[in-house]
């Protein structure tokens, strides 16, 4: 955004002085006084930044909103998808969405060959690796010819959108081993003040705006369009958006915290079932999260009442949640992935894996993978 107002300083500049050099004449003239309205927008704009900032303690410009609505699109009952058939570079990585609206290449036609489904968040999709970088890319190619990996993950999607994914959208794409990585947009919701059964009161439309549909593309950075928009929903004079009236409140009662483990339980355990209608017995795949990245409360802003101080606490309660589905159902619970010394390295955030890491966690997958193919007790 600074490169915008360094562009936008050199045309003002070029426009003042082209109508400095031509003030006698009438271009001249029309030149400055252009000049002159340009100065005052950016007066103007400079203004609402510095009051945007004392308001919000944050600028106003939001890169990452604004690279989501391009990636992403509203779904009636999955919050978003992919936008199909798109490819989008962001901060130097790429992000390709295949002609059916997943990450990565066009699925082939099924054959022979094992097709394992990778369904989770952002760390399943593959926030902020490339294509080619993501755990499911990299596990396709360590589980070798045989075996071929979708990435069904979208980021921000927890287990109420990977339900309605298996009921509705898995069994087309018939796959005979599926792979769950969950647990941290479902915490999310902890310590949510009346949490509804369905997420709908704040994990849905929070992940909404997440996903940048409220704001207004590229114009959003412009403080002064910001400024305007509030001004016209001051006097309905904009259509709202979903988030206007989010204002989650927190309850910090023990009472909240089992319902909502008991929610994430619940969706799991429906999850389960779901598959096994298809005949598949799902990987469940816990959240790791490295201690070194947190701090400063990070996280604050996607999971708003649990500090990183507590954050720990609560991701191994989930995962230990995970742990008793798996038992009970008869699943395999990757536990394997907290054999890795893992290490600053393989994050590029609390909780999201570089390239190295996504490489580390596949290379821990696909022994659980090969164990459960179709032909891994065929004798």
């Amino acid at each position: 955004m600074l490169q915008v107002y360094l562009y936008a300083f050199v045309a003002w500049s070029l426009i003042i002085g082209a109508g400095l050099a031509y003030r006698r004449r009438q271009l001249g003239r029309v030149l400055l006084r252009a000049g002159y309205v340009v100065f005052i927008l950016f007066c103007v704009e400079f203004a609402c930044v510095l009051a945007f900032y004392i308001k919000n303690g944050r600028w106003p410009y939001d890169e990452r909103k604004v690279y989501m609505r391009q990636l992403f699109e509203p779904h009636p009952y999955m919050v978003g998808v992919p936008r199909k058939s798109i490819s989008v570079t962001f901060r130097g990585r790429t992000y390709t969405h295949n002609a059916e609206g997943f990450r990565g290449k066009d699925f082939p036609p099924k054959s022979g060959k094992v097709r394992v489904v990778t369904a989770g968040g952002s760390t399943t999709y593959g926030a902020n690796v490339n294509d080619g970088e993501t755990w499911p890319a990299q596990l396709e190619s360590l589980l070798g010819p045989d075996y071929e990996v979708l990435n069904f993950g979208v980021i921000g999607h927890g287990t109420v959108e990977h339900i309605n994914q298996a009921a509705l959208v898995l069994p087309e794409h018939k796959p005979d081993v599926l792979i769950v990585h969950a647990g941290l947009n479902d915490l999310r919701n902890m310590h949510v003040k009346n949490l509804a059964a369905d997420y709908s009161d704040y994990h849905a439309p929070s992940l909404h705006g997440g996903m940048g549909f409220c704001s207004e593309g590229s114009a959003q950075n412009f403080a002064s369009v910001r400024a305007a928009i509030w001004g016209l929903k001051q006097i309905n004079g904009y259509p709202p958006c979903v988030l206007d009236d989010l204002s989650p409140r927190e309850d910090d009662s023990l009472a909240s915290e089992d319902y909502a483990r008991y929610l994430y339980k619940r969706n799991l355990t429906t999850l389960a079932a779901i598959a096994k209608r298809y005949g598949l017995k799902p990987i469940l795949v816990p959240q790791i999260l490295i201690r070194e990245n947190l701090g400063g409360d990070k996280i604050r802003w996607w999971i708003p009442f649990v500090s990183d101080d507590e954050l720990l606490a609560h991701m191994s309660k989930y995962n230990e949640i995970m742990r008793e589905v798996a038992d009970e159902e008869g699943l395999h619970y990757a536990r394997e992935v907290f054999d890795q010394p893992w290490a600053r390295d393989d994050f590029v955030d609390p909780s999201h894996l570089s390239a190295g890491g996504n490489l580390k966690f596949a290379g821990l997958l696909q022994r659980a993978v090969r164990d459960s193919s179709p032909n891994a007790h065929a004798p």
